[in-house]
């Protein structure tokens, strides 16, 4: 499976192409970064990806190596214009980028059917926040009180967090109203608390991420997922788990079904 990363130069990008790098049935054949435009990959990644310029567009890292996959992390504006231009090129465009607007995931939705190849704009890649999702959504079947607290660096550009909206979108239609109160700190990676209310007691659910390498086998099981899969998907549970007959698997087991090393 091959892959060209755009973002590769962020925080999250350098992150998840160090783990991706690493994977045997992974090869990353392009970079696309703005802000390190004509660098060896080597320098960002070390000696496994030498040779490998990155480059300024989609459509120039693939020209030079080809690929199948196309996954984005830079910023909701370039995220955009590089997913609608991977389409046309039979690439699977797997978006990671927070902030894109329903417009925006709605365009490239169309370019992806139009085209007939597969995609995904997918709110937050950790296996966990998968499974703190699942269990949310299922402890709201029996209580309505409930309030998300997302809480990131400082640095990081939508308030409130794709995560945190993607939930209380999905809660809202159950018919239960959460409010999303948001935290940007520095000495924060990404961290999510759910907490639910009875008379006399609260429920917690959390979820916390400490390293953006966390992102790296999720975006790898959803890749290898849209090489099989056909259509649109902007949730994570339906790319990877209903079509893939593991709906009861244990969390336990998760990781190693999914592909994960």
């Amino acid at each position: 499976m091959r892959i060209i990363l755009g973002g590769v130069s962020g925080h999250t990008g350098l992150e998840v192409a160090k783990r991706l790098i690493e994977m045997p049935d992974v090869e990353v054949t392009g970079a696309v970064g703005a802000r390190s435009v004509g660098t060896d990959l080597g320098a960002l990644l070390g000696p496994m990806a030498s040779g490998r310029t990155v480059m300024g567009s989609v459509e120039e890292a693939f020209k030079a190596d080809g690929g199948d996959v196309y996954v984005d992390f830079t910023h909701a504006q370039a995220a955009r214009i590089n997913a609608l231009a991977a389409v046309p090129l039979g690439l699977r465009p797997l978006v990671g980028t927070s902030g894109l607007d329903v417009a925006a995931v709605h365009e490239l939705k169309e370019a992806v059917l139009r085209y007939g190849v597969s995609g995904a704009v997918i709110p937050n890649f950790s296996l966990g926040a998968l499974w703190t999702r699942r269990a949310s959504l299922a402890m709201a079947e029996n209580v309505d009180q409930v309030e998300i607290i997302e809480m990131h660096s400082r640095h990081k550009r939508d308030k409130p967090s794709g995560t945190a909206k993607d939930l209380a979108g999905a809660l809202a239609a159950m018919g239960v109203k959460a409010p999303i109160h948001s935290v940007r700190l520095d000495g924060v990676v990404a961290h999510q608390v759910v907490m639910f209310g009875l008379p006399g007691e609260t429920i917690t659910i959390r979820h916390d991420v400490t390293s953006r390498a966390a992102y790296a086998d999720g975006v790898a099981a959803c890749a290898r997922a849209l090489m099989v899969r056909q259509g649109f998907f902007t949730d994570m549970g339906a790319l990877l788990l209903e079509e893939k007959g593991i709906e009861a698997a244990p969390a336990a087991d998760l990781p190693t079904r999914l592909g994960r090393r």
